[in-house]
Parts: C-alpha cells; structure tokens; sequence
C-alpha cells in the first residue's frame, strides 16, 4: 500500500533527524545459510540472502550490527588461518540438525563460486547504513563444540593443541580453550586481524559466548607464585588478588588488540580509529570472576563500547533484564569519566511491542543512550515495526505519559480474498 504524500514528505524530513540511531543490533551469521537456504527464487544468488537480513535496518533507528564472524577457530569469511564452514574443512556426514548441514551445504557453494559472504555482509551493511562490527566468539561453541555438536572439533585448534586446554583447581582438564597461553592469544589476535582487514569499523570480543577462558593453568598458578607466595589452589576461588593477577591474561589479549587494530589503521591511511566493543556479564564482579578486569580495560582505554548482555547471573537469557534502577546505575558509574560507550542488551528476546516501549523508556529516562538487541529480533519478530522507532525517546515517552494507549497493528494485514474465494469464511 503506498504512502500518501504527506506520508512520505514526513519520511524524508525524519531521515535527516539526528539522535533517533542509537540502536545495536547482533546477527551471528549463522541464520541465513541455517534458515534461509533455498528462500530465494530459483535462480537467485545465494547473495541475496545475505542482503535480505540487512535490507530491514534501512531508515530503521538502528546504528550498528555487530556481524559475527568466527567461532574459535572456524570463520564465517574467507580465512587464511582458521577453518571455512564448508565441506573442505567441516568432515561430518550425519549432522546433528538439517541446518547444520545446510550450512555446510551453503559454505561449500560460497567456496565454488568465490562469494565470501562476509564481505557481501559488510557492503550490505554499509549501503543500508549501519556501521559493521565484526565479532568474534572467543568460548563455548568457539574452540570447542559439545556432543551432539562435537564432529566439529575434528581437525581444529582445541583437538590439536590438548595442552592449551583450561583446567580448574584440581587439574583435570575442561573442554575449553585458555587464554593464559600466549599461543592461543596470539590464534585469535590473527583471527581478528583477518576481520579487521575488511572495511570494518570495529571488532568486538563476545565474552557473553561464554566461559571458561582461563582457569588453573600452569603459567597463571606458577606466575602468581611468584608474586604473591600463595598456591592460588589453596586459596578462596574468589579471593580479589587471586582473580586480578588471573584477569591479565584476557587484558594481555585487549591491549594486543588495540596495538594492532591502530598498526593496521596506520598502515592502511585510515583516519578513524577501529573502535572495539566487548559484550560482557551483568555486573563488575562477576566479570572478574571469569577473567575480565573491566576497570583496567576502562583505565587503559582498551574497551570503546561496553555491552552488559544481561542484568541476570550466570547470562541467564529469558529473565527479564534491567528491572532494578541499581543495576543501571552501577554501570553507569563504572563508566563515569571515561570515553568509553555504555549500551545496555535488552532482554528476554521475546518482548511484545508493548514491552519494548516500557524497557526503551525506562532506560531512556534513566539516562542511558545506546540499546542493544541479541540475536537481531527486528527480523522476523511481530515487534519489528516498534522496534525499527524504539530509538526515537520523544516517541516513546508521549505515548508512555498518554497511558499505553493500544497500538495499531503493523506486522500484518489480514487477508481478505484469494481470487473468487472469500477469507471470511473460516472453519468451525
């Protein structure tokens, strides 16, 4: 149905209006050959697919997409380093789901036919306006892959490497990958190198992907030795100098990653820098507790954009997220004084239109200026219409102060007639 005039003079005016982009959205690359293979008309490019999850976003509010594009060791662009998705590299026949091996399937073809989806990705992006971030998943369902999944880890870095795995305070050893070894940092510092050679403009480290990252490593125990006395075996797991000697590793991992995003933004005469975001857990010390020492990121400036995944422990998805004013507020004063961006993901993923106005108001009004959305829920989601606006807090907070008035459905138009046959009729 075609806007009327007015309608579409008012579209123009808004497209110039500055403020209302200041949305995140994630996307983990892995949808569009799981779900969408085969949508397409005959004949249509496999490219076409990958546009279609950016088309959305134009003249949307949203600002950013944060485009994954690695898990461990297997890489959704053309690697040199890592592993590609496609038959070449992935040597499993009874895959644990029919997407999976419609990935594979897909992967394959973007081999064959010498489409690097990644990039196709990052131009899409750019012509629809979004800024490209380029994500990384540095855990769980990274370097390794649990049954039924675990046909995965043929041929990779944590199947060939046994001796970089974690380990807790008893020595047995855990099925992840530990950054205490400046081999595995020195793996995804290349990694994001890769990424970071496309015409990003950024990359960021998706922590909420999820621990351990480190443990009771040798080089972790035997280094705090050394410094302190103390076994940190023998000492509380939460003992505070026993987890901020342990967070270096991962801060050795950010400040590698600022040096080379600058080295490689000189090299290439790019005139701004690569920012860097890091999606991470609901609160300072639970941070810590795995690793990550978010006031030392803070201080050094290694962090730009700082993305709590959730206000629940433990990354718990389906509670509803930033209910209490304090959990905001602690964030807000963790960031205080310093450059660096503070975006709140906003969670369950399942809000009605409704609920998205209430959770965007309500942060709004407590001061915050960047939202974030996992697992991009504009595609798809019957709350796409409000969600493509949730960035206009004007918007919002008439209709807030109005009462909630009900809103017009926008997701759907009722069918009324096939042809000759009448949709009225339904059947009993």
């Amino acid at each position: 149905m075609p806007l009327a005039e007015e309608e579409v003079a008012a579209r123009e005016r808004e497209r110039g209006q500055r403020g209302t982009r200041r949305l995140f959205a994630y996307n983990d690359a892995w949808s569009t050959p799981h779900f969408d293979r085969g949508q397409t008309m005959p004949g249509d490019s496999t490219e076409a697919t990958i546009r279609a999850q950016l088309e959305p976003y134009r003249d949307s509010d949203f600002a950013r997409i944060y485009w994954e594009g690695a898990h461990g060791d297997v890489c959704h662009y053309f690697t040199g380093l890592g592993r590609t998705w496609s038959r070449r590299d992935v040597k499993i026949e009874d895959f644990p789901r029919m997407g999976d091996r419609l990935v594979v399937e897909s992967w394959t073809e973007y081999l064959e036919r010498g489409i690097d989806p990644f990039r196709v990705a990052v131009d899409a992006a750019h012509s629809v306006g979004l800024e490209f971030h380029a994500c990384y998943r540095p855990g769980w369902g990274g370097f390794y892959w649990p049954p039924p999944f675990d046909g995965y880890n043929r041929g990779g870095f944590y199947e060939k490497h046994p001796e970089l795995r974690c380990r807790p305070r008893d020595g047995r050893e855990l099925p992840a990958v530990s950054y205490a070894f400046p081999e595995t940092r020195r793996m995804v510092l290349g990694l994001l190198g890769e990424m970071a050679a496309y015409d990003v403009d950024g990359v960021a480290l998706l922590y909420n992907r999820q621990p351990p990252f480190v443990g009771y490593e040798a080089p972790l125990v035997d280094g705090y030795r050394k410094v302190s006395g103390k076994d940190p075996r023998a000492l509380d797991e939460r003992d505070p100098a026993w987890l901020a000697y342990r967070a270096g590793a991962l801060t050795d991992l950010m400040r590698d990653l600022r040096r080379e995003l600058d080295a490689t933004a000189k090299r290439r005469g790019r005139t701004r820098r690569l920012e860097i975001s890091a999606w991470v857990f609901s609160t300072e010390q639970e941070n810590l507790l795995y690793g990550l020492d978010l006031r030392a990121w803070l201080r050094e400036g290694l962090v730009d954009t700082l993305i709590p995944y959730t206000s629940a422990p433990k990354l718990f998805s389906w509670a509803v997220a930033w209910e209490n004013p304090r959990d905001v507020a602690a964030w807000q004063a963790l960031l205080g004084g310093t450059s660096c961006r503070l975006a709140l993901n906003v969670m369950p993923r399942n809000l009605d239109e409704a609920q998205y106005l209430r959770k965007a108001h309500a942060l709004y009004t407590a001061g915050i200026q960047n939202l974030a959305f996992w697992d991009t829920p504009i595609l798809g989601s019957p709350a796409s219409p409000v969600l493509r606006r949730l960035g206009h807090a004007g918007e919002i907070a008439d209709w807030v102060n109005a009462g909630g008035p009900a809103l017009p459905d926008l997701a759907s138009t009722a069918l009324r007639r096939i042809e000759s046959w009448d949709m009225s009729y339904l059947p009993e």
